[in-house]
């Protein structure tokens, strides 16, 4: 079972760490383990953005269509499409992921938060396995 943390980071700080992800990678996961520290918490509310979950999941409904099933268990959601399935606990800030799959979690939740907004930042559980759900776009200067 593969597990991911996503967080949602402010739009700023995209721009700051997109080449930086180490940085930001070490940052989450020191906050995700020690989460009672209120230095480590006033950081991350400030680098992180709330997860709108009501327009996330009219999202996930209007990306996937009919064939998505979502079922609200005691300790988040659960997300169904065909024979795949993932497992969504539900935080403020951040979500984590449970998937038998990468490619499970990417076909059922990445590509739609990609649909979304590009300013998702994923850790995969007990590795050093980190990154933006998608590149930045080149700006134009004229």
């Amino acid at each position: 079972m593969q597990k991911y943390s996503i967080f949602w980071i402010e739009e700023e700080f995209c721009y700051h760490y997109f080449y930086r992800s180490e940085i930001l990678y070490r940052f989450l996961n020191e906050y995700l383990s020690y989460t009672s520290r209120t230095d480590l918490l006033s950081q991350f509310t400030f680098v992180t953005r709330n997860l709108p979950y009501n327009t996330l999941l009219t999202h996930f409904k209007n990306y996937h269509g009919d064939s998505l099933k979502l079922e609200m268990t005691e300790k988040g959601l659960v997300m169904e499409k065909g024979n795949s399935s993932v497992c969504l606990e539900l935080f403020d800030r951040y979500i984590t992921v449970q998937a038998f799959s990468v490619e499970e979690a990417d076909r059922l939740l990445f590509q739609c938060l990609k649909s979304f907004d590009p300013s998702f930042f994923i850790i995969e559980s007990e590795t050093t396995n980190c990154g933006w759900i998608t590149p930045i776009k080149k700006e134009v200067l004229l």
